[in-house]
């Protein structure tokens, strides 16, 4: 009789063990994913959008560990059989993952604002004016440093499309057409009415030979400007790409 007792014991006791352990295993790789994730993250400039469904996860994997067996067992040996078959340290386990939960995501929503400035319009506006003026003394590396270090919240977009759109002409002047390009298109998406930004794409697209890209960008352009139209200093560059492709 003792050695059955015994037996239960050891069994009850190695499936704790293992439960434990499994446990221990998916917190270790649910941390290797938060890390990862905080990665991610950190390039993304956004904690809070990771931070919560990790949250999530972390505490919906903590309650295994607070819940030994099936209900009718539970009832049937108590208040006591439950603190045998779950220790202590495993009781406040998943206790203390939840408490870890909520602290990580108000901690990446926190973080997620530092080291970003409280700037106003007039900060952003007097900033692009120190960059404009070290591009119009052509010290272009300059500027471009300048202009990559501006901080521009996602409440002004106009200021991020001419940041970008100062970006790309100081690219295109170092002969840097694929990022020129690349930052124009940036600022068009902030500003679609930038024409000269258009007027900057349709020029490098025509400098690579490359009228197809050129054309669309012009027909961009119109939709975005409506029945106002384009200037006159568009017409020598509709022409040149009409007659490449020989459009009506």
């Amino acid at each position: 009789m003792r050695d059955s007792v015994a037996i239960e014991k050891l069994h009850r006791l190695i499936r704790t063990k293992v439960r434990h352990e499994l446990v221990t295993m998916l917190m270790s790789i649910l941390l290797g994913c938060g890390v990862f994730m905080l990665i991610v993250a950190l390039a993304k400039g956004n904690w809070l959008v990771f931070a919560a469904p990790l949250s999530l996860w972390l505490a919906v994997i903590s309650f295994p560990t607070n819940s030994k067996g099936s209900g009718a067992r539970k009832r049937a040996r108590g208040h006591q059989a439950r603190r045998v078959l779950q220790p202590k340290g495993q009781r406040w386990g998943w206790k203390i993952c939840l408490l870890g939960a909520v602290w990580f995501t108000a901690g990446g929503g926190l973080w997620s604002r530092v080291g970003k400035p409280n700037v106003s319009n007039a900060d952003i506006a007097a900033a692009i004016d120190e960059g404009r003026a070290l591009f119009e003394a052509q010290r272009y590396n300059a500027a471009l440093s300048h202009f990559r270090s501006i901080y521009v919240p996602d409440c002004f977009p106009y200021r991020k499309a001419q940041k970008y759109h100062n970006i790309g002409l100081i690219q295109y002047k170092l002969n840097n057409n694929t990022a020129a390009e690349a930052a124009l298109k940036r600022a068009v998406s902030y500003d679609p009415e930038d024409l000269d930004a258009y007027y900057l794409l349709i020029l490098i697209a025509c400098e690579s030979n490359d009228y197809d890209k050129a054309y669309e960008y012009i027909c961009e352009a119109k939709a975005n400007i409506g029945p106002a139209g384009l200037p006159t200093h568009f017409e020598p560059l509709i022409h040149r790409v009409r007659t490449t492709l020989k459009k009506d």
